[in-house]
């Protein structure tokens, strides 16, 4: 979360960071810079945080940050080495780079669901299964994540676009959805 509030700082005007900020629930910034720099922080805060930036953004600008949130997260220090090593093994196989974003995403959001990495040809098919079902509360936290795919290709030395396919809640608390990574390269099988 840590990265998140530093990230608005680096990427948002100060009037729309002041919009943000004026938005976020009194304690939340003080909450987030006063944590360990390891310290786990539960998805509510990441809900609050996103539901805030896309309210204020809207969806084209939102779009755009969140994906630049992405791209400015692969370059701090703790995974700058594991993103060098996906960027040289991308040139071969983006698509089979993608089988680590599961290990990715449960270091940011612990306990909060798994994801399954299929191959298609020109695109990568991702679902997140288990998830907490707060997540469908509002369509921030989905088109947010959408729009970190679309980040993706970029990284790796690509292009290509994140796509939320569908999202559905399941039994108990829990939902699933499904996003595309689209790739404008032929197949990477």
């Amino acid at each position: 979360m840590k990265g998140f509030v530093a990230s608005m700082e680096r990427l948002l005007s100060a009037e729309r960071l002041a919009t943000v900020r004026a938005g976020l629930r009194p304690d939340l910034e003080a909450e987030v810079r006063g944590a360990q720099p390891l310290t786990w922080l539960p998805l509510e805060v990441n809900l609050h945080l996103t539901d805030v930036c896309w309210s204020v953004l809207g969806a084209g600008e939102g779009r755009a940050f969140f994906r630049d949130m992405f791209v400015d997260a692969t370059k701090l220090t703790a995974i700058r080495g594991l993103v060098s090593g996906l960027q040289r093994f991308a040139t071969l196989a983006p698509n089979r780079a993608m089988r680590w974003f599961p290990r990715g995403y449960e270091l940011v959001f612990r306990d909060n669901g798994r994801w399954t990495v299929t191959r298609e040809s020109k695109a990568t098919l991702l679902t997140l299964e288990d998830a907490s079902r707060d997540i469908l509360n509002g369509p921030s936290w989905l088109r947010s994540t959408e729009a970190c795919l679309d980040g993706v290709p970029l990284v790796l030395g690509r292009t290509g676009w994140g796509e939320l396919l569908h999202s559905t809640r399941t039994t108990g608390w829990t939902c699933t959805a499904t996003w595309r990574l689209h790739w404008d390269t032929e197949s990477f099988e």
